[in-house]
């Protein structure tokens, strides 16, 4: 606090209006050291969940940009990542990194497809869990994605493909997008049934799933 107050010459009081103030729009986050009696020491940090906004807003773009998505365990799901990388890149799009989201017999079902056919390389695999993991709000899945979130956005913009696993795994998906400002798309088919990319940013859904 004191070397922030120095660098930028505030007082303590309007430090910590505007210190409260950016952790009410999501843009800091407070861990509490230690504490003895009202004073608290605490750590203050960016909140890597809106590192995407805090760079557009201070013009410091990041220039990678990662493609966040997955695949089951069904049919021809394996290539998912696949069709989305393709639809994007026909776009004009350029991805420097392709992270999954899938279950373990996923992951095992694809490395053995990528010996028969030319797949991309996954730069990272988020495989611990169970399909079941991706339609159970209380599985072990929904308490990670914050911190899956968390640790793409470190280095590299985000795009979120909320196509994959479930339908519970799209909505809790598309409603991180909204929260913290990430385009996001889900795999649909045109008039022709030509596959095509369908942008779900700003798209609202209202209320929580039951606990």
């Amino acid at each position: 606090m004191k070397n922030i107050r120095k660098k930028i010459n505030i007082s303590s009081p309007g430090l910590l209006y505007h210190l409260d103030k950016l952790e009410e729009m999501h843009f800091i986050q407070k861990i509490t050291l230690a504490q003895i009696g009202n004073a608290k020491i605490n750590e203050i940090s960016l909140d890597p969940l809106q590192m995407q906004t805090i760079r557009r807003i201070l013009g410091k773009e990041c220039k990678t940009t990662t493609l966040l998505s997955g695949f089951g365990e069904l049919y021809d799901g394996y290539s998912i990542p696949e069709q989305g990388f393709q639809l994007l890149h026909y776009r004009h799009y350029i991805i420097e990194r392709v992270v999954c989201i899938t279950t373990r017999k996923g992951k095992e079902i694809r490395d053995s497809k990528s010996k028969e056919e030319k797949l991309l390389s996954i730069d990272k695999y988020y495989a611990d869990y169970d399909y079941l993991d991706f339609r159970n709000i209380n599985s072990q899945f929904f308490k990670d994605i914050d911190s899956i979130l968390r640790d793409e956005l470190q280095n590299s913009n985000l795009i979120i493909d909320i196509t994959p696993l479930s339908k519970l795994y799209s909505f809790e998906m598309l409603k991180r997008a909204n929260q913290y400002q990430l385009p996001c798309y889900y795999k649909g088919k045109n008039e022709e049934q030509k596959d095509v990319l369908l942008w779900m940013t700003n798209l609202k859904l209202k209320g929580d799933f039951g606990k």
